[in-house]
């Protein structure tokens, strides 16, 4: 996956009647010539990857503003504006490398603008700074996961890289290997209709927890009656009955509203097909009542607080 930072820049103009534009010096304007460059530098700067997995995405080191602000009311000349852009950080590239490369675009851009060449916009770092990273595809975690999600889903997952940075970067760099792995669509991410299915969610669980188990099967550790370890290996096999608990009262459900579905006749003599409000419209599960997807979700979601518990400890 890629990295990414996040700096605010600033440009100054000079304020003006709206009236006698000519006197002022819009920041706006300076800015969108700026911008201009620095979309062509990171154009340029994405086509050395050589990576076949980063040479799939469209652009694997982005560049995007996500604020802008700036003026003080519509009848002045714009004197200032300030945006906030997140800016890729290559595989293999140092933080500070990436810092210095888009200082150095930056100062490059506005030195072909004579305003900005005399006003030099301001480059601040003021967001999260993470680093890209990879795993080994032939490591035995990415072999375990796999062989698990086959295992739930029938198919082996697909590996992908992402333009999106990431705490895995922290983890390589300490020395424990990691991957992302999990439910849902990237692509739909930050949308205004983000969402993801609890079906799905739910398969991800009996994935991560067949995976712990068998890493923790294999681990060559020698565990006392006292180690943390122990007992979190024996949550992960309680959670494993866990699952498949609720897998049979689903089963169990399902099958009990189809049989009452075939028996209870409607007025034309026909099987009326049940309705869930607001059912997932990818989910392949059979209907059941809003009262019995009501007590299977509280179910669920209390799983799912003990899965999200046990990970993160």
């Amino acid at each position: 996956h890629a990295g990414a930072m996040t700096f605010t820049l600033t440009v100054e103009g000079r304020s003006a009647s709206a009236g006698h534009k000519q006197n002022g010096q819009s920041a706006l304007d300076h800015f969108f010539v700026l911008y201009q460059q620095l979309e062509l530098a990171a154009k340029q700067f994405n086509q050395y990857e050589t990576h076949p997995r980063l040479r799939e995405l469209v652009s694997p080191y982005p560049i995007n503003v996500g604020t802008i602000s700036g003026g003080s009311w519509p009848s002045s000349v714009m004197d200032r504006v300030q945006v906030q852009i997140h800016v890729g950080v290559a595989l293999g590239e140092s933080l500070d490398a990436a810092e210095a490369r888009f200082r150095k675009t930056v100062q490059e851009a506005a030195a072909a603008v004579p305003w900005l060449a005399q006003n030099p916009p301001k480059v601040e770092l003021s967001g999260g700074r993470y680093a890209a990273s990879e795993v080994n595809p032939e490591h035995p975690l990415v072999k375990v996961v796999s062989a698990s999600a086959e295992k739930v889903f029938g198919r082996p997952p697909h590996q992908v890289a992402s333009a999106s940075p990431s705490d895995m970067a922290q983890w390589i760099e300490l020395g424990v290997p990691t991957l992302i792995y999990g439910p849902g669509n990237a692509a739909a991410a930050h949308t205004p209709n983000e969402w993801v299915s609890l079906d799905t969610t739910m398969q991800v669980a009996q994935v991560l927890v067949d995976a712990c188990a068998t890493l923790l099967a294999h681990s060559t550790l020698q565990l006392s009656e006292s180690d943390p370890l122990l007992s979190q290996l024996r949550e992960v096999n309680l959670l494993k009955q866990q699952i498949h608990q609720i897998e049979r009262q689903k089963e169990h459900l399902s099958a009990g509203q189809a049989y009452h579905a075939s028996t209870v006749p409607n007025p034309q003599n026909s099987v009326q097909p049940a309705t869930v409000a607001n059912q997932d419209p990818t989910s392949t599960s059979p209907s059941i009542s809003q009262e019995q997807q009501s007590e299977e979700e509280e179910e669920e979601g209390s799983l799912l607080s003990v899965l999200c518990w046990f990970f993160c400890s």
